[in-house]
């Protein structure tokens, strides 16, 4: 059974999507650019309340890695 899809976004060049996680009160997060991806769980909490700082971490990870797949958060 696939994962629901709660939301789609880009932040720039990066694609975000977040989906229902196993556990209730937390969503995944996975976030694309090109090939390189990056993958998480988080808390529904802190992505509700925290949306901008999320995103901003997520955009570093990215622009750290460069080509390569960023460290999750």
């Amino acid at each position: 059974m696939a994962s629901e899809i709660i939301q789609t976004y880009s932040i720039g060049d990066i694609e975000v999507e977040v989906t229902e996680a196993k556990h209730p009160s937390k969503i995944h997060i996975k976030a694309t650019r090109g090939t390189a991806k990056m993958e998480f769980d988080a808390k529904k909490f802190d992505f509700d309340n925290y949306y901008r700082h999320m995103n901003q971490k997520i955009r570093q990870r990215f622009d750290e890695a460069g080509d390569g797949d960023p460290k999750p958060l």
